[in-house]
């Protein structure tokens, strides 16, 4: 999955190339390599608690078994990806239960 981390000169390639609006990052002494729930591992085998939580995108977790499970999963089924605003049927399972919820709403 790419080139690994290392080096003394790592640190120096996220600060000239990341974005200068990363406050709470730039707390982090050392790249991560792996994730589950709310701690981040090094390549040291570090630990660091993660609090932003992904700024909403990971509520429940980096790598939660069960969503895990789940996209694994739905990618061995080859069912569609991105399908953009195409009718797809995951869409459809997606939707159905909540058209019960919502009847006479003139949906």
């Amino acid at each position: 999955m790419g080139e690994p981390l290392g080096g003394s000169g790592t640190m120096a390639v996220f600060e000239e190339l990341e974005s200068n609006v990363r406050l709470y990052s730039r707390s982090c002494p050392t790249p991560s390599t792996r994730a589950r729930g709310s701690i981040m591992l090094t390549k040291e085998g570090g630990k660091i608690i993660v609090f932003l939580s992904g700024a909403g995108a990971l509520n429940y977790g980096h790598n939660n078994h069960e969503i895990k499970a789940a996209i694994t999963e739905y990618l061995a089924s080859d069912a569609v990806v991105n399908g953009l605003t195409c009718p797809r049927q995951q869409n459809w399972n997606l939707w159905r239960p909540q058209l019960h919820h919502t009847s006479g709403s003139g949906v």
